[in-house]
């Protein structure tokens, strides 16, 4: 069977390079474009690399998470429209006053620190942590700054319901509690945006974090060695929090590794180590692994875009300049106050007169094959496939970035969806014409990004075909 896919692949490949159509991707295999059992890995990406960690998506068949905590489609897309709107309400309070969102903005407060909802269809990692190791799954977020990790002891019966590992920091020999008052803990919850610095317990700094969604995650701050990927490399003395209450919507992951630019992420704290940077690779089937790596190579190939005003902590931001769609550039301008990467934002998000453009030109492409409703409302041009094992002809979607930096979306970052009785175009409109754009995860698959923060700029390699 295997071999079979393989060979139709091959020749779907020799359709497309043959037809000489460049404003569209096909033919395309549409099993390509639906969550499979079978992942036909890349030859583009370096497995054996130190530091290189495998990444698994929350939802994908390799996900730690139990069947009941995976997410539908349709629940994936209620918690992505909640993140993105937490996210535009933080980047505008921190944009304005360079403080912490205030509770006039939002119903739940406060929300001065972490990510607007702890996702677990976001993609998860396996961390070392002490002294003999202990491997945690932890859910990845560049628009987060802490770390932490569930520890004993637990409150409240946390531990009983808990299938992942949980750390127990007696039994690492490299584990230290940062002390309460000391200089540490003020300058760590004070990069942390935490508005008091003082002790809630003897002896013990003490930590908060509560999410957007009523989740909360509340402890003590450490320091421990964290072991990466296979070969290993080392870093001892990583800050994290030990969570020693933790309730809400964590489902069974160990915690968050955070790798936003503020001082106390991971990416800062391992800087002279590993350099300031990072990147992921995000497959383009939903079937395959991806992966996090530390201090990544850059070859000639990586086309790099500066990182835009990296003082608005916990966020980063490039410079969107084009959406081109098929042999067209769209006909509408941005703004230029900086578009948001993020890693755990799903739909991309547009102006409304940007979307309005897209959705347009995409329709008119897509005119030949039936049009369905949505399953939510956020997505509003979908198509029923069913007659398809292969679509013949798919626009072209390609986004450009500062410094001429051309992106071209594979067709499975175009289309959402996990049925072929409802592929829906993956971008959406902005609720206000103040919110920032959002390039969300569907438009980074086959690529790996490249957070070269050291250096302020964002790189992209192509690693999957585009088609």
């Amino acid at each position: 069977m295997a071999a079979e896919r393989v060979f139709l692949l091959l020749f779907l490949a020799f359709l497309s390079d043959s037809a000489g159509a460049t404003g569209s991707y096909g033919p395309v295999d549409m099993s390509s474009l639906l969550p499979s059992a079978e992942c036909i890995p890349s030859e583009g990406l370096e497995i054996s690399r130190p530091g290189r960690l495998t990444l698994v998506s929350g939802n994908g068949p390799d996900s730690p998470l139990p069947a009941e905590e995976r997410l539908n489609s349709r629940q994936i897309l209620v918690q992505d429209r909640a993140r993105v709107k937490l996210l535009q309400s933080m980047i505008a309070a921190r944009h304005r006053r360079s403080q912490p969102l205030d509770s006039s903005m939002v119903s739940s407060t406060p929300v001065n620190y972490g990510i607007p909802n702890f996702n677990t269809n976001n993609y998860i990692v396996k961390v070392g942590f002490g002294t003999p190791k202990r491997d945690m799954n932890l859910v990845f977020d560049t628009g987060s700054d802490l770390t932490w990790i569930r520890c004993l002891p637990c409150a409240s019966g946390e531990c009983s319901r808990q299938r992942d590992p949980v750390f127990d920091p007696s039994k690492s020999s490299s584990f230290r509690d940062i002390p309460c008052p000391s200089h540490d803990c003020s300058a760590f919850k004070s990069s942390l945006h935490e508005q008091s610095t003082a002790c809630g317990a003897p002896s013990v700094c003490d930590y908060k974090f509560d999410y957007a969604d009523n989740s909360t995650s509340r402890g003590s701050l450490g320091s421990d060695t964290v072991s990466l990927g296979t070969p290993t490399i080392s870093i001892s003395l990583f800050r994290f929090g030990c969570g020693h209450d933790t309730r809400g919507n964590f489902g069974t992951t160990s915690g968050l590794l955070g790798l936003g630019p503020g001082n106390a992420s991971f990416v800062s704290q391992t800087a002279a180590r590993l350099g300031k940077s990072f990147s992921y690779y995000l497959p383009s089937q939903d079937n395959c692994t991806g992966s996090l790596s530390f201090s990544p190579e850059v070859t000639a190939d990586v086309k790099f875009t500066p990182l835009l005003d990296l003082d608005r902590r916990s966020f980063y931001f490039v410079d969107l300049k084009q959406i081109k769609l098929g042999d067209g550039i769209l006909p509408v301008s941005f703004s230029g106050a900086g578009t948001l990467m993020d890693s755990g934002t799903v739909i991309t998000r547009l102006p409304a007169a940007a979307y309005a453009a897209l959705r347009s030109g995409f329709r008119k492409a897509m005119a030949n094959f039936t049009s369905v409703a949505p399953e939510d409302d956020l997505l509003d041009t979908c198509y029923d496939f069913s007659g398809y094992d292969v679509l013949v002809a798919v626009p072209k979607v390609a986004l450009v970035f500062g410094g001429d930096v051309r992106v071209d979306v594979v067709v499975s970052g175009i289309l959402y969806g996990t049925e072929k009785s409802r592929l829906c175009l993956a971008f959406a409109a902005n609720a206000h014409d103040a919110d920032y754009v959002v390039i969300g995860n569907k438009v980074q698959r086959g690529y790996e990004v490249i957070y070269d923060v050291g250096n302020k700029r964002l790189g992209f390699k192509a690693i999957d075909r585009v088609s």
